[in-house]
C-alpha cells in the first residue's frame, strides 16, 4: 500500500521534546518494514498555514498526480482549515485519525487550563474527513462513536521491539527520577521533603544533546527557505523528513541511554489520563515502574498488573510514592520481579510493531485487537540483547553521527539548497 502520512511535529526542540519517536517516525518506520510506502509530510502547529509558509500549505502541489490507500493524520494540535480537511477526504478511501491526547479532564484540569474545554469540539471538527480513529484514551471511544463514527479504537501507546534490553542491578543515578514539564501535583510531589530524598526532576542540560540543536537548525534553515517563496518539489520535502527522521531517531537513542542510568521512573499525574511514552520506554529500557493510579481508567490501568508489573500510587498520595521508590531503591530483587514481568507483557502486546499491524489488521477485518489476553506462546526472550550498549551499537542508522558514511542533516540541506540555486 501506498500511506500519506500527515505527521504532527513541532519547530524548536523545546515543543517537540514531548513528542516521542515511537508514536511519529516510529509508526512510519514500522509501516515501512512491513512493505508498505509512506509520504510523509509534517504539521507543525506553529508554521503559517497560508501557502508559502508551510509543508501542509503546499500539500496539494506536492502530491500532484499521487494515489495513497490510506491517509493517516495527526489529530488535534494543528489548525486544519475546512479547505484542507475536504481535501484529506478525496485522498483516499481509508483515513484514520491519530489521537494521542485526552478529550475529557476534571474539573482542577479546567480551572488550570481552561482551553482544554475546546479540545471535543476541535476533535470533532476535524474527524468530519475520516473513517477511522485512534484514541489512546479509553474514554475518548465512546464520545467519538457517539458523534456518528463507529469505526473507533483504543490505541495505547507502545516502543520498538528492538529498544526492549534486560534489568541491570548497577545504575549510574541511584534514585528515582521523574521527567515532564512542572505544573500543579508535579511541583507539590517534588516539593515534598521525604521525596526530595529519592526523587529528581533532572536540569534541561543533564538531557540535552547535540541532536537538540541539529533539529532546531534543520527547522530554522526549511523556514527560511519555505518563506523565499523557492520552488520546492516531493523530493525536497522528503530529504528533508529523511534528515527529521534521523535526528528524531538518533535523539531518541540519547534518550533511552540516559532514561537507563536512573533506578526508578517515575509517571507523576498528568493531563493525558493514559500512560504516556515514559512508561513503556522506561520499562523497555529495564528500569521499574511507579505510575499514579488513573481514576475511571480500568483498561488502561490493566495493562501491568499493580505490584506484579508495575507500582500504582494514589493521586495525592505523596506518602505512597515515597514508599514505592524506597522500596525499589533497597530491594533490587523485587525491582528486578517487576521489569521482568512487565517486559514480558511489553514484547507481546505493546510494541510499535504490534499497534501498527493491529491497526491494518482492524481496518481490514473489523476486529480490534485484545491487549491482556495471554498467546499460547508463554516464551520470553530479549533476543541477546545483553545491554543496551549492545542494542545501540549493532542497530545501524539510528545515530546519525554514529555512522562515518552518513551526511550530517545540515551538510544535506546545504546540497539541497545549492542544488536548487
Amino acid at each position: 500500500m501506498k500511506i500519506l502520512l500527515l505527521q504532527l511535529e513541532f519547530s524548536r526542540w523545546n515543543t517537540a521534546r514531548p513528542w516521542s519517536y515511537p508514536m511519529n517516525f516510529g509508526i512510519a518506520k514500522t509501516l515501512r518494514d512491513n512493505g508498505h510506502e509512506t509520504f510523509t509530510i509534517p504539521v507543525i502547529p506553529d508554521q503559517n498555514v497560508e501557502f508559502q509558509m508551510s509543508w501542509l500549505g503546499r500539500a496539494r502541489e506536492l502530491c500532484h498526480g499521487m494515489k495513497f490507500d490510506q491517509v493517516w493524520v495527526w489529530l488535534l494540535h494543528y489548525p486544519y482549515t475546512q479547505e484542507i480537511l475536504e481535501w484529506i477526504n478525496r485522498l483516499a478511501p481509508i483515513r484514520i485519525g491519530v489521537l494521542v491526547e485526552s478529550m475529557q479532564y476534571d474539573e482542577d484540569d479546567y480551572l488550570r487550563s481552561p482551553t482544554l474545554r475546546n479540545r471535543p469540539g476541535i476533535i470533532r471538527q476535524q474527524v468530519q474527513s475520516l473513517t477511522h480513529v485512534l484514541a489512546s484514551d479509553e474514554n475518548d471511544i465512546e464520545s467519538i462513536i457517539s458523534w456518528g463514527y463507529r469505526q473507533a479504537m483504543w490505541w495505547p501507546c507502545g516502543v520498538p521491539e528492538r529498544v526492549i534490553v534486560p534489568f541491570q542491578h548497577l545504575v549510574e543515578h541511584p534514585k528515582a527520577v521523574f521527567h515532564g514539564t512542572l505544573y500543579d501535583k508535579r511541583e507539590t510531589y517534588l516539593s515534598q521533603h521525604r521525596l526530595q530524598e529519592f526523587l529528581t526532576f533532572p536540569t534541561s542540560d543533564m538531557c540535552r544533546n547535540e541532536f537538540h540543536q541539529l533539529f532546531d537548525e534543520i527547522q530554522i534553515d526549511m523556514e527560511s527557505t519555505l518563506k523565499s517563496g523557492q520552488f520546492v518539489n516531493a523530493q525536497d520535502l522528503q530529504r528533508f523528513v529523511m534528515m527529521l527522521d534521523q535526528v528524531r531517531h538518533g535523539e531518541f537513542r540519547k534518550w533511552m541511554e540516559h532514561l537507563q542510568s536512573w533506578a526508578v521512573i517515575v509517571n507523576l499525574p498528568s493531563y493525558a489520563k493514559f500512560y504516556g511514552g515514559r512508561v513503556f520506554e522506561g520499562l523497555a529500557v529495564g528500569r521499574p515502574v511507579i505510575s499514579w493510579d488513573i481514576p475511571n481508567h480500568p483498561k488502561n490501568n490493566a495493562l501491568f498488573q499493580d505490584g506484579e508489573d508495575i507500582l500504582l500510587f494514589p493521586k495525592d498520595d505523596s506518602d505512597g510514592l515515597a514508599n514505592h521508590i524506597d522500596r525499589l531503591l533497597t530491594d533490587s530483587n523485587f525491582a528486578k520481579h517487576l521489569v521482568l514481568n512487565a517486559q514480558r507483557k511489553l514484547c507481546e502486546f505493546h510494541t510499535i510493531e504490534k499497534r501498527v499491524r493491529d491497526v491494518l489488521q482492524w481496518v481490514q477485518s473489523g476486529v480490534q485487537p485484545s491487549y491482556d489476553a495471554r498467546s499460547e506462546n508463554q516464551g520470553f526472550s530479549l533476543k541477546a540483547r545483553e545491554t543496551a550498549v549492545g542494542w545501540h551499537s549493532t542497530t545501524r542508522g539510528l545515530s546519525l553521527l554514529s555512522d562515518p558514511q552518513r551526511e550530517k542533516p545540515i551538510e544535506t540541506l546545504q546540497k539541497v539548497k545549492i542544488g536548487r540555486a
